[in-house]
């Protein structure tokens, strides 16, 4: 009798369906790893957000530090929900884009050999649908405080402000942040500085250790 309960213990167990993982799941298989021809060094990454402004649009600039990985005269960011109004490179001339979809695609006019350093400026307002999260009162919940918070991993930051935006590439970074005096501001790094003026606050936030874009 004991052997009979042991053998169908055994077929029990074997029977049972293999629990679901992340790691067995036929579907979550490996993505290749994207290429670009840029190296980013460094973010400063300048927002405006004003809790007045019913449509979430947020205004920023974008200045980016990379070096060529190739020798190339065009560079493509990622770039969504946004619109571009200007990209000027590191002696201030303007220089031609396109953008189209998700795709910011910069044209130096020229092709640096690979391991040149170039700093581009990008000026743009946004809207953004991902990355950015706004939370705000409303008829149902009244005292919810406002507040935006940002979630951009694996790649989701690009709605809010232009990069490369794939976790195979780390860069520092820099936020500027411009709110309404009455809140405070939380970032990556180190507080710099903070000053207040007509009602604003200005924060500067600094992280010296390399990261993903997200």
């Amino acid at each position: 009798m004991r052997y009979g309960l042991l053998v169908l213990l055994i077929l029990s167990v074997l029977g049972q369906e293999t629990p679901w993982t992340p790691f067995n799941d036929p579907l979550n298989r490996r993505q290749p790893e994207p290429t670009s021809n840029i190296d980013v060094r460094h973010y400063a990454i300048s927002l405006e957000i004003d809790d007045r402004n019913p449509n979430h649009e947020v205004t920023g600039r974008a200045t980016i530090d990379l070096a060529t990985a190739a020798e190339t005269g065009t560079f493509e960011l990622d770039a969504a929900d946004m619109k571009i109004g200007e990209v000027t490179g590191g002696d201030s001339k303007p220089l031609k884009f396109t953008h189209k979809d998700e795709r910011l695609v910069i044209d130096l006019g020229q092709k640096p050999p690979k391991g040149t350093e170039v700093k581009l400026t990008i000026a743009y307002t946004g809207r953004p649908t991902s990355g950015l999260t706004f939370i705000e009162p409303e008829k149902a919940y009244p005292k919810r405080p406002w507040m935006v918070w940002s979630q951009g991993e694996t790649e989701y930051n690009h709605y809010w402000f232009p990069c490369y935006d794939h976790p195979n590439d780390r860069a520092t970074s820099e936020l500027f942040l411009k709110v309404r005096e009455k809140y405070r501001t939380i970032s990556n790094g180190a507080l710099v500085e903070s000053k207040t003026a007509d009602g604003w606050r200005n924060d500067h936030w600094k992280m010296d250790i390399p990261h993903a874009a997200y």
